[in-house]
């Protein structure tokens, strides 16, 4: 491919003589698709952007909740620290040691059956999970 200048409508283009003057108006053709490709691509990499953006400060919004329930339940405030995992739970019913710290908070205050069934529901999600092991050993002595 050589280079040249060419002239066009008072501009000076730079570009492949072989891509840029074709007959046919391919290099148009292929012009004008890029343009709608780029009107496609850019507004979704910024969608993209924003979603993350967005994943990544109420993740750690969730982050502190947990934290707070965590010092709630330290405390030995666990009918507290109950409604701050449910909260958590609420915004995201995956976030598995906030559902261990329920079931923890739940066998602490004598609610075994809901104890039992929030640590079986940590297992069916992860059940590898030693510390929902080691719970649900509590719980069922």
């Amino acid at each position: 491919m050589s280079r040249s200048l060419e002239k066009r409508d008072g501009v000076i283009d730079a570009g492949f003589a072989d891509s840029c003057t074709t007959d046919d108006g391919v290099a148009d053709k292929k012009g004008k698709a890029m343009k709608k490709l780029l009107q496609v691509i850019i507004p979704a990499m910024l969608l993209l952007c924003f979603f993350t953006l967005n994943t990544a400060m109420a993740e750690n919004s969730l982050i502190q909740q947990y934290r707070e329930a965590q010092k709630l339940e330290t405390e030995g405030m666990c009918e507290e620290a109950i409604f701050a995992y449910q909260d958590i739970l609420l915004e995201n019913r995956f976030y598995i040691d906030a559902r261990i710290g329920l079931a923890r908070c739940y066998y602490a205050t004598g609610k075994l059956r809901l104890a039992r069934d929030t640590i079986i529901q940590a297992l069916e999600q992860e059940e590898k999970n030693v510390e929902a092991w080691i719970l649900l050993g509590r719980i069922n002595t």
